[in-house]
């Protein structure tokens, strides 16, 4: 869940940009527990695949934040715009199929993160849920409905 100052913070920003059903803000709500198992793997450096293209930390030094950071400056690339670690707006259409893209191809189906997930992360369990706001409240937002290919673990729900 979103911290109260979190969702302050987006909601505030929400109020300056263009969200609409065209115009969709993305929203993640991180699973720290589960990125705090991520990176306790990612640590131990045992995984056999090279380390992800996205990740700026050495082997070894790891960090919850630094993967946030790494992943969200991967994902503002093709959005719109970015407000922390928790949001990416404003949005065309373009812009947020392209960040939904990134999320599966760029990140869900590296083999690295695959095996990060297969070696350490329970089933069942996700990096962050994503959701969709078109109407800038995020008390409205709808999740997005992502789902991996066959035979690969989900990582974002």
């Amino acid at each position: 869940m979103l911290k109260v100052d979190e969702e302050k913070s987006n909601e505030d920003y929400l109020k300056k940009c263009k969200v609409t059903e065209n115009d969709p803000a993305l929203l993640f709500d991180w699973h720290f527990e589960v990125l705090e198992q991520f990176v306790d793997g990612a640590n131990q450096n045992v995984v056999a695949q090279p380390q992800a293209f996205f990740i700026t930390t050495a082997p070894g030094n790891m960090t919850v934040t630094s993967l946030l950071n790494d992943l969200m400056i991967l994902l503002s690339r093709v959005s719109g715009g970015r407000n922390g670690n928790n949001l990416l707006a404003p949005n065309t259409l373009s812009q947020a199929f392209n960040i939904l893209l990134v999320l599966g191809q760029d990140i869900q189906m590296n083999a690295w993160v695959q095996q990060m997930f297969a070696q350490f992360i329970p089933v069942g369990s996700f990096l962050a849920t994503v959701s969709q706001i078109i109407d800038r409240r995020i008390a409205n937002a709808t999740p997005s409905g992502l789902v991996a290919p066959h035979g690969l673990r989900q990582v974002f729900q």
